[in-house]
């Protein structure tokens, strides 16, 4: 009997089961997908953050020159096309009109629209 008990302690020795194992590298796989994907993600929100804040500079940049007269109605440079088109809208039943511009930009298959007085 004595014999017996030394028997069963010896065939249990420290360690993980098969069952452990595979809980633990679940786990780390859902833990690893996750890390992935948020590295992903804020690899494009950076990347669209870069996109907004260039046609951000160069529509400043146009409107400037359209405020100057000096920014031809449609053109192209590098990768930003724009058009400019005038508008006026009558107010007070066609007493007065409001007359402006806006300017379309388009770059990286994104548009923005503008007015410029």
């Amino acid at each position: 009997m004595w014999s017996d008990r030394k028997q069963r302690a010896v065939d249990r020795q420290p360690g993980f089961t098969l069952v452990e194992v595979l809980i633990a590298l679940v786990i780390i796989g859902l833990v690893a997908t996750a890390s992935i994907k948020l590295v992903v993600m804020s690899g494009r929100a950076l990347e669209e953050a870069s996109v907004q804040r260039d046609m951000i500079e160069k529509s400043q940049e146009l409107q400037f020159e359209a405020m100057r007269g000096v920014l031809p109605d449609s053109g192209r440079e590098k990768d930003f096309s724009w058009q400019i088109k005038k508008v006026t809208v009558p107010i007070l039943e066609g007493q007065w009109t409001v007359q402006y511009r806006t300017m379309l930009l388009k770059y990286s298959g994104r548009e923005m629209l503008f007015y410029v007085p």
